[in-house]
C-alpha cells in the first residue's frame, strides 16, 4: 500500500525507525508506538531518493571500492541536507547515512539489467 519496491521498503524501515525514535533515544516499554502520516510520507520519499541515488551512481563493484562507496555515502548525505533539512535535524541526518549505505551495499551490490 506504500507503493515501494522491496529494496525501497528496506530503506523506508531504516528511516522510519530513526526518525520516530524519542529524542532521548529511549522507547518506553508497554506503550504503543505511533507514527504520523507525515513521518510515513517522509520515510517513503527518502527511501525512493536513496534508491534513486544508488541506481544513478551504480558502477560495477562499487560496494567493494572505498572511493565509490564514499561517493554514494556523500550523495545520500547531501540529498538529506538539501531536501530534508527542515524535517530532520542534522544529528539524525548524519546517523541515517551509514545504515542506509549498508543496506544499499546489501541490495545494490549488483543490479540485474
Amino acid at each position: 500500500s506504500l507503493g515501494l519496491t522491496g529494496k525501497e521498503f528496506s530503506f523506508f524501515e531504516i528511516v522510519r525507525k530513526n526518525i520516530s525514535c524519542h529524542e532521548d533515544g529511549v522507547v518506553k516499554e508497554d506503550k504503543a508506538e505511533y507514527i504520523t502520516e507525515d513521518d510515513i510520507e517522509l520515510s517513503k520519499n527518502i527511501a525512493k531518493d536513496v534508491a534513486d541515488i544508488v541506481e544513478k551512481n551504480y558502477t560495477v563493484d562499487w560496494a567493494a571500492n572505498p572511493t565509490k562507496t564514499a561517493d554514494i555515502a556523500r550523495s545520500i548525505f547531501m540529498m538529506l541536507n538539501l531536501k530534508y533539512f527542515k524535517q530532520i535535524n542534522l544529528e539524525k541526518r548524519k546517523q541515517l547515512v551509514q545504515p542506509l549505505l549498508q543496506l544499499a551495499k546489501r541490495h545494490y551490490s549488483k543490479i540485474e539489467g
